[in-house]
């Protein structure tokens, strides 16, 4: 069980600061992405979705109320170097397949960056690692459903059920296509 703590009312997202988001953060399994410096980075089943300004995807957020869990993720002054890693990692990887998923490049960056190395796959491993490390600063909620006492329970799922969803968007997507 992953129990994220005192999960506040979504505000704005900061210049220069590094969020973990998580999307549709109420299902199994959720979709994730990055945000640095307002730039949004995220692997789908279309391919790497690089340095998309994230008010675009605040636009979608919100206009179809999705369920989203930020966390802001504590970073030493890097501009240029975040920057940098967040294009050439998920530039570097091709689109979603079963045997891929969104948290690879973020696994990734986040192992670049900290030297992070979750201890249990999935999210919930890299949400436990990062609050082990102390590295969320912040997480609050946008369309979101918390406990009176602030608090969200991420949940559970495994390896199986990632790759089945990914398996039934390509299928979605192949029939839109074609």
């Amino acid at each position: 069980m992953t129990l994220i703590k005192q999960v506040n009312e979504f505000g704005e997202i900061k210049p220069d600061k590094l969020y973990l988001i998580i999307f549709h953060a109420d299902k199994k399994p959720p979709h994730l992405g990055l945000i640095w410096n307002k730039l949004y980075f995220s692997l789908t089943i279309k391919g790497s979705e690089i340095e998309i300004p994230f008010d675009e995807k605040l636009e979608l957020i919100n206009k179809r109320s999705i369920p989203c869990l930020f966390l802001e993720i504590k970073t030493a002054d890097k501009s240029s170097f975040l920057l940098k890693e967040l294009t050439e990692i998920f530039s570097s990887y091709q689109p979603l397949t079963n045997k891929t998923s969104c948290l690879e490049p973020i696994g990734e960056f986040f192992y670049k960056l900290f030297q992070l190395k979750a201890e249990a796959p999935l999210l919930h491993g890299m949400i436990d690692a990062l609050q082990k490390q102390q590295l969320i600063i912040e997480s609050f909620s946008l369309h979101l459903k918390r406990t009176d006492n602030k608090t969200f329970e991420l949940p559970p799922y495994d390896a199986g059920e990632v790759s089945e969803r990914i398996r039934r968007l390509i299928l979605l997507e192949q029939n839109r296509t074609s």
